[in-house]
């Protein structure tokens, strides 16, 4: 009995110096926040963040190789359509086109020459017709009269088979000049059609090179938000290098990076609430690239209803991607040091402004709420604010 009632003694001296030298903190009502447990529905979301884009992209590249000389705006600058972005110089090409100049005008001159020429070849040919038409008339005369005369016996039938055959052979020569006429019709014609498609042919490469010419000077194509300006004063460029990239101010597409570590719980489909400085606009999930970049993965998201007038290409977002929804859950607003891969140690708001220590395990969080999965139930009070130094040192808390 003695050595019975000596160790509980020896005990309770033991627990009552333990408990007087627990600290005890006192932590100021005001100067912390407090959340209450609360059950009922919750929809689990993934916080993300990223820019607005334009869903449609005009890209303008360049005609030819070129030297920037001046460049008037820079991205993220609203333009109008024909505004110009920069100006470029190609003194090769401006070569080329007063080359193809001289050349067009050579070509109309030519075809002008071989219309002369043809005009003077179709007018001898026909002086000979006229002429051959004018001997086989004589021909056909001579002809009647001397057929008379054979009749009445005054010719011989010598004679009149010479008249004869000279108004055949008059005739014979006429079919034949007028088929050679008609057949330098047909080659006159032809040769005036390639002199016209050589004239089209310079005419459509001339047209083609002032286009590149006048395409030196970048200009918007549409009303839109310059979204890239790669180019300095000095650069040079090749044929098909990227001038400016133009996006439409009005169509347009959240793209959100997601941590990678929650990726697989978004899918496409999703409803999301993206935040465009102080509105609140309603999407879903339309694509989710298969690529990793910084620990995120771009997740792109269409943008449902009216955008507000803030709403431009390249402007800072943020967004909450629901991926599911809990119809019966415990949940408090997320604690300063939440953590979702193990327990963490919350006080726990007691009568008369006592705190207790407490265990609680996380299942989800939800942007600002996080469910609880053990260690709290409905109506409690947690102190929600980092005090994870005094939890580790075994203080006491109490609130005044």
């Amino acid at each position: 009995m003695i050595i019975v009632v000596s160790l509980t003694l020896i005990g309770v001296c033991l627990g009552w110096v333990w408990f007087a030298a627990s600290p005890v903190t006192h932590v100021k009502r005001t100067d912390i926040l407090v959340d209450t447990v609360k059950r009922g529905p919750v929809s689990i979301k993934v916080s993300s963040f990223g820019k607005l884009h334009s869903a449609e992209r005009y890209m303008i590249t360049s005609e030819s190789d070129a030297t920037v000389e001046e460049v008037l705006h820079q991205a993220g600058s609203i333009l109008q359509k024909g505004q110009v972005i920069a100006r470029l110089s190609n003194p090769d090409l401006q070569l080329q086109v007063k080359r193809h100049e001289q050349l067009l005008q050579q070509a109309i001159i030519m075809r002008a020459q071989l219309q002369l020429t043809h005009q003077r070849e179709l007018l001898l040919e026909q002086a000979e017709i006229d002429t051959l038409i004018g001997d086989l008339k004589t021909a056909e005369l001579e002809f009647t009269a001397q057929q008379a005369l054979l009749r009445k016996g005054i010719i011989s039938m010598l004679t009149f088979l010479q008249v004869k055959s000279k108004k055949e052979n008059l005739t014979r020569q006429l079919s034949s000049i007028k088929t050679r006429f008609l057949q330098l019709e047909k080659l006159q014609a032809s040769l005036l059609q390639l002199a016209k498609q050589r004239i089209d042919m310079q005419s459509w490469e001339l047209t083609r090179l002032r286009t590149r010419e006048a395409n030196l000077t970048v200009k918007a194509p549409q009303l839109g938000v310059l979204q890239r300006m790669p180019l300095t004063v000095g650069q040079s460029v090749k044929k098909g290098a990227e001038l400016a990239l133009l996006g439409s101010p009005k169509n347009l597409t959240a793209r959100l990076k997601v941590p990678q570590s929650v990726i697989a719980k978004v899918a496409i489909g999703q409803n999301c609430e993206v935040r465009i400085r102080e509105h609140s606009v309603a999407g879903v999930v339309q694509r989710i690239s298969s690529q990793v970049e910084n620990n995120s993965v771009e997740v792109e998201v269409s943008l449902q209803g009216e955008l507000p007038l803030s709403a431009r290409p390249l402007l800072n977002i943020d967004a909450e991607i629901i991926v599911a929804h809990l119809h019966d859950a415990l949940y408090m607003l997320r604690p300063a040091h939440y953590s979702a891969f193990k327990p963490v140690v919350l006080y726990k708001i007691l009568a008369g402004g006592q705190t207790k220590a407490t265990t609680v395990s996380f299942d989800n969080s939800s942007g600002k709420l996080a469910v609880i999965a053990d260690g709290a139930s409905a109506g409690e009070q947690f102190i929600i604010s980092d005090l994870t130094t005094l939890a580790q040192q075994g203080a006491q808390v109490e609130l005044y």
